[in-house]
């Protein structure tokens, strides 16, 4: 029998609860007692761990008679202890490693309380909800749960975005009077002028810049992997542009326009990752002694800056390639901001 990828997991089959165990191109079912009732079902479940730990010890018994007899005296010897889910991570990450089953294995390494039960591993993984991003911790989550069954009750973390905190007029000046001596200068300004994501400017095209009609077109994106893809929801929009940032784009045109060819490019006239975009930003910052901030505020203070200016919701989800409802939802603090005024 080949080393499992994963535990097995009960099936119904009828009123009864089974374990099918793949064997030389067809399956053997063990049969561990009624569909529906708890013991039964645990049972099922730990000894779908069990097969699976042994396939991959090399001590799985082809002829199912030792897991047959686990069922019937009641007891499948799976020891719940921090040590034993140490052993089952590791082979489980031996045989599919993943960056989340290597974090989990350092967490419980570190972990100095036991693990013997539910709220035990419940208070485990509590610990690492606490001390990373709510998306991982919903992924080490499920590779606790590949391998024991003390996790299946417990359910991720819901992710809540937190609230847009939009740059100060201040603050926003000092950061572009920092950026703006780089070659990417330019960029950071229009960042902050358009409110388009970076992906975006970044895979813009001098043959999708209208400078007469006062706008770009953003039909794409510049992936990871500096291609051009689709944007994030895949639709084009126009991005209206304020004097100033058409000002910059005119000083930015070259006498002879390839419109395929990118607005931006790094210094060598190749495609600007994102990744050193960023870095460049940081080193900026702090060179100039400012906090750290991320260069996705550019965005979210020019969306809230139209928002507190009188734009419209429709508007302002245009400009920045947004939904009404997730306008609303993300910048709700700066939405309700509204003062009321006498029509009559």
């Amino acid at each position: 029998m080949k080393p499992l990828k994963k535990p097995l997991e009960p099936q119904q089959c009828g009123d009864r609860v089974r374990i099918r165990v793949p064997m030389n191109k067809q399956y053997k079912s063990i049969y561990c007692g009624k569909w529906g009732n708890p013991p039964d079902m645990a049972k099922a479940t730990e000894l779908g761990i069990r097969i699976y730990r042994d396939s991959n010890a090399g001590c799985f018994d082809p002829s199912l008679e030792t897991y047959r007899a686990m069922v019937k005296t009641g007891e499948v010897p799976l020891s719940y202890s921090k040590e034993s889910l140490i052993e089952a991570l590791t082979l489980e990450y031996q045989q599919t490693p993943t960056n989340a089953k290597r974090n989990v294995l350092s967490k419980l390494r570190g972990y100095s309380q036991p693990i013997n039960n539910e709220r035990q591993a419940l208070a485990f993984y509590n610990t690492i909800v606490a001390s990373v991003k709510s998306s991982s911790a919903g992924v080490y989550l499920t590779a606790l749960k590949q391998v024991s069954p003390l996790f299946k009750n417990i359910k991720r973390p819901r992710y809540q975005k937190p609230d847009v905190e939009p740059l100060s007029l201040d603050q926003l000046k000092a950061i572009l009077e920092a950026v703006s001596g780089s070659h990417y200068g330019p960029l950071f300004n229009l960042l902050a002028l358009t409110g388009a994501r970076p992906s975006e400017l970044l895979g813009l095209r001098w043959g999708k810049v209208f400078l007469d009609e006062g706008y770009i077109l953003i039909d794409s994106q510049l992936t990871k992997d500096k291609k051009i893809g689709p944007t994030k929801n895949r639709k084009s929009r126009r991005v209206f542009l304020s004097p100033k940032a058409s000002e910059l784009f005119r000083n930015l045109k070259p006498q002879k326009v390839d419109p395929d060819a990118l607005v931006f490019t790094n210094t060598k006239g190749q495609p600007i990752s994102l990744i050193g975009l960023r870095e460049v930003w940081h080193k900026r910052l702090k060179n100039a002694g400012l906090p750290r901030t991320k260069l996705y505020k550019l965005r979210s203070t020019r969306l809230s800056q139209l928002l507190e200016n009188g734009y419209s919701l429709a508007q302002v989800a245009n400009q920045g390639g947004h939904s009404i409802n997730t306008l609303i939802t993300n910048y709700a603090g700066v939405v309700s901001q509204i003062v009321m005024k006498d029509y009559f």
